[in-house]
């Protein structure tokens, strides 16, 4: 698409979603910002169906950019494509399935695995909320700077290398998977390094086992490093906030205004052309 395309229509138009619930996901997700004026991450592993393309996954993340005041003048959403991700996780659940039939090709699906992880910094993991037990791979924790026997086996381990300010959210993702009100498991967190640092993680992963009870036994997903795109993403916001800077100090007097002729936007200096500030008006801002 280019920008006079995508301009003027609504966002699944533009973003074929096939699920309904992810659909609603986004709806929820974009209400709550509205709502609260915090960030928000988006349902992990939507799958975006585009004209004559094959099936693309996507992750993101929405924030809200807002004016002196605090108001919402606009929403920032950053989509990340994970297809590549997605289809190593599908590849890998697949030899998992046929691990008895298929012995060779699984040893070679995990050695690629492997190979993945380690260009990737991410770990699978297994957590055994029976036992309190948990197993991962070693990748993630050696590029945080652990030897082998300092990595977490248990579940409590891992939460305390956390942040704590991250901890709650985690949970509350961990608790509405294993409730069944979301079909995976994801949240992006901070996780202290050997040497006291916290770089930015995330956790996806889905419930495989229940007990007889159906309370959740086993969660078995992937863990990375996501540092660099969140960097990424705090220079965007920065830039985002420099040019709104930029065009609301600007001596040119500058608006928007919908199809329906109303404003959405208008910088000081056209505010003082009409005869209005902020404070007598803050709809124009």
């Amino acid at each position: 698409y280019t920008g006079s395309a995508v301009a003027g229509k609504k966002i699944f138009n533009i973003l074929p979603i096939p699920s309904k619930t992810i659909q609603q996901h986004y709806k929820r997700a974009l209400l709550d910002v509205l709502e609260h004026g915090s960030s928000c991450v988006l349902p992990e592993h939507t799958k975006i169906l585009f004209p004559q393309q094959k099936p693309l996954w996507f992750a993101g993340t929405i924030s809200p950019l807002q004016d002196d005041d605090r108001h919402i003048v606009a929403l920032l959403i950053v989509l990340r494509d994970i297809t590549r991700e997605q289809e190593q996780i599908l590849t890998l659940e697949k030899a998992l399935e046929n691990h008895k039939q298929q012995d060779a090709a699984l040893r070679a699906s995990e050695e690629r695995l492997r190979l993945s992880l380690k260009i990737n910094n991410a770990s699978v993991f297994e957590d055994n909320f029976e036992t309190g037990n948990m197993t991962c791979s070693p990748e993630l924790f050696n590029q945080l700077g652990y030897a082998p026997d300092e990595h977490p086996t248990t579940i409590a381990e891992m939460s305390n290398l956390i942040h704590p300010e991250d901890r709650e959210q985690v949970m509350k993702e961990v608790t509405n998977h294993f409730a069944r009100h979301t079909p995976m498991y994801y949240a992006e967190f901070r996780i202290r390094t050997k040497s006291g640092q916290w770089r930015w993680c995330d956790g996806k992963g889905q419930v495989t086992q229940r007990t007889d009870k159906g309370e959740p036994k086993i969660l078995l997903g992937i863990s990375s490093d996501i540092t660099a795109r969140k960097l990424e993403e705090q220079k965007i916001r920065e830039n985002e906030e420099k040019l709104r800077l930029a065009v609301d100090n600007s001596p040119i007097g500058i608006c928007t205004i919908d199809e329906h002729g109303m404003f959405l936007f208008a910088n000081t200096a056209y505010q003082r052309l009409l005869g209005y500030n902020s404070n007598s008006d803050p709809s124009l801002r």
